[in-house]
Parts: C-alpha cells; sequence; structure tokens
C-alpha cells in the first residue's frame, strides 16, 4: 500500500491495521473504541468506514483506521509559522536533511532530534546545541539491508532489531561506514533502530 501509487494510501505514514498500531498512546479512555481515542476527531471516509466495519477486513474495527483524505496529516512546520502537510513534507524534510538540518521529529512518545549522520558538521552542532560531548547518539534505519551497510548484525542482533519492540541494539560498526565517527566518539560500536 505504502509503496503502490495505484493504492489509495500510497505514501500516506499513518498506515494502520488491526495487528499493529499505537494502542497504549492514542487511548483516552476504556473500552477501547474509535471513540474514546485521539482518532474520534478523525471522522472515517466512506472507503475506510467500509474497511472498519467489514469483518473479513485487515481493518475491521481497527481504530486508528484512516487514509490521506480523511485521517491525520503529516507536517512540517518553521518557527516562520509556515506549515507544509502531506507527502511534500515528508520530502521536504528529507531534503533539509541531505542539507545538514537538524528537526524536531514528533512522535506518539515525545520528540526524536534528527541529522544526517553521515554528516561530521551536522552531528557536531546537534552534539553541541544538546549539551551532548560524547555520549553516542542512536541511529534510525528504514531497514535492516540499511543497518547491513554500517554494522555486522548476528542472528540474535537481527532478531532484536525486526522483534516486536524495536529496542535500540548495539552492533560492531563496519569498517568504511559512512557514519560521522563523532556519532559515537570513541566507540566501536553504533548503536540502531
Amino acid at each position: 500500500e505504502l509503496l503502490h501509487p495505484s493504492n489509495r494510501r500510497y505514501r500516506y505514514t499513518f498506515i494502520n491495521y488491526t495487528h499493529c498500531g499505537p494502542r497504549f498512546s492514542i487511548i483516552q479512555n476504556i473500552p477501547y473504541d474509535r471513540p474514546n481515542t485521539t482518532m474520534s476527531g478523525f471522522p472515517l471516509c466512506p472507503q475506510c468506514a467500509r474497511e472498519y466495519h467489514d469483518p473479513s477486513d485487515r481493518r475491521f474495527h481497527a481504530q486508528p483506521t484512516a487514509c490521506p483524505k480523511c485521517g491525520p496529516q503529516v507536517s512540517l512546520r518553521f518557527a516562520s509559522q509556515t506549515s507544509i502537510t502531506g507527502d511534500s513534507a515528508v520530502r521536504l524534510a528529507r531534503q533539509l536533511l541531505k542539507q545538514g538540518k537538524i528537526l524536531a521529529v514528533k512522535g506518539l512518545g515525545g520528540f526524536h532530534l534528527a541529522c544526517d549522520a553521515a554528516n561530521n558538521d551536522a552531528v557536531n552542532l546537534l552534539r553541541q546545541r544538546k549539551k551532548r560531548s560524547d555520549k553516542a547518539f542512536a541511529l534510525m534505519a528504514f531497514d535492516l539491508q540499511s543497518v547491513q551497510r554500517h554494522a555486522a548484525v548476528s542472528a540474535a542482533e537481527r532478531d532484536l532489531l525486526l522483534s516486536r519492540q524495536r529496542p535500540v541494539v548495539l552492533l560492531q560498526r563496519l569498517q568504511g561506514s559512512p557514519v560521522a565517527p563523532e556519532v559515537a566518539p570513541n566507540q566501536p560500536t553504533l548503536g540502531f533502530m
């Protein structure tokens, strides 16, 4: 769905179904039904409502069910109060990271500060702003193949990275990885999630 241009949820950031999702982060009251979640402010469009009410659909009673028409939107906001939403915001955020900018990414449980881990200047600026002289930063990767370009991954480490909990896993850095040394100063390992 996410990567198929013909799908109505193509590149929609908040894809969800019954077996995964932000249950504890969106619940406001019990029972766990849509009106008792933060999704109550997003009325379902006819297509999402059909999926939500169809017992044979994988989105049957998935409380966070949504699409670009009826669900929450990702946005990129600037100090100037300018705001960009949707896929344009994601694409611009990628460009800004490539330019060495630092972004605050609001997630379900708080904020992640993000920069290009291969950009020495961006990593050093983040260190200065965080007043974190030598504590290692964790790295976020899209998939296991991305992690394996930078670190050796054993079977047990792979299982941890792909587990339901998705913890930060300390991995042996590979020689030649473009990750800036300042990400984990004087450390032979990188922490990936």
